[in-house]
């Protein structure tokens, strides 16, 4: 494990989250550390967002209304590649499965 610090600071995030409290911390977290933090509750609304909004990262919990968090990803990284862009992405989870621990 590294002992080096990570700053969001001038980053741009995108976080995917159904849960109201959770997307709240998570914008909380972020912006104290200076990232620009934009968020959606559903796949769907995330691609439209991702439309006008340039994320450096996706922040996406796996369990999302509309559809999963894996298709999400593939759809987001689809459409940075056809802009020439590779997006990194955070997976989130409640369950503590293994399996979606290696799908993520």
């Amino acid at each position: 494990m590294s002992d080096q610090s990570i700053s969001f600071k001038g980053l741009r995030l995108l976080v995917v989250d159904d849960d109201p409290d959770t997307r709240t911390l998570l914008t909380f977290l972020f912006e104290i550390d200076g990232a620009e933090v934009v968020t959606s509750a559903s796949a769907g609304e995330a691609i439209a967002i991702m439309s006008s909004f340039k994320p450096d990262i996706l922040i996406s919990d796996i369990y999302l209304p509309d559809e999963d968090g894996y298709s999400l990803l593939l759809k987001a990284r689809n459409l940075e590649a056809k802009r020439g862009r590779k997006i990194p992405a955070i997976a989130l989870t409640a369950s503590a499965l293994e399996k979606h621990r290696n799908n993520a």
